[in-house]
């Protein structure tokens, strides 16, 4: 499959985060261009929180060790998280906290379009890792959807003549 364009990473360092006893690089997450405090972006694809929780009773309950987000697996079978903001709490999809928070805003497409739509390279909506995200317009999205649909397909047939002879 091609890559449609290179990503620019962000010119930002990248932050040193221990969770547990392991380290992550991550930048802070942006959301619609605004930073969201309290929340990082890892390479690996997860979000980690250093903002308190509430406990169901109205009552806050401070966490100064940061922790990785539990993501929940949305309608369309992306991975997504709630953030809460001084706006309010607003549930993400975690490719799209990843790839923003990370990447420069990309060009234009041939076309002119611009590309607003992160895409999964591996086909995997759940991989979520910086490698496999890139920035594509809706026409390239579509297009690259059409040929991960045709692989998927023919490696099930595959699997399923495999099992036959077996």
């Amino acid at each position: 499959m091609k890559i449609t364009h290179k990503a620019t990473l962000t010119d930002t360092p990248p932050t040193s985060i221990k969770v547990k006893d392991k380290s992550y690089y991550c930048q802070p997450v942006t959301l619609q261009g605004s930073p969201c405090q309290g929340y990082f972006a890892t390479a690996c694809g997860q979000v980690i929180s250093y903002r308190g929780q509430h406990n169901g009773r109205n009552s806050r309950i401070n966490k100064k060790d940061p922790r990785i987000l539990r993501p929940s697996i949305d309608n369309a079978g992306y991975e997504s998280v709630v953030l809460h903001t001084d706006n309010g709490a607003c549930r993400v999809s975690v490719h799209r906290v990843i790839a923003f928070s990370w990447y420069e805003k990309p060009p234009l497409d041939k076309n002119g379009n611009n590309r607003s739509e992160v895409h999964h390279i591996n086909g995997n909506k759940t991989d979520n890792r910086l490698l496999n995200l890139e920035f594509n317009s809706r026409q390239e999205n579509q297009a690259n959807n059409k040929h991960v649909k045709a692989i998927q397909q023919e490696l099930a047939t595959l699997r399923e003549d495999s099992n036959e002879e077996h």
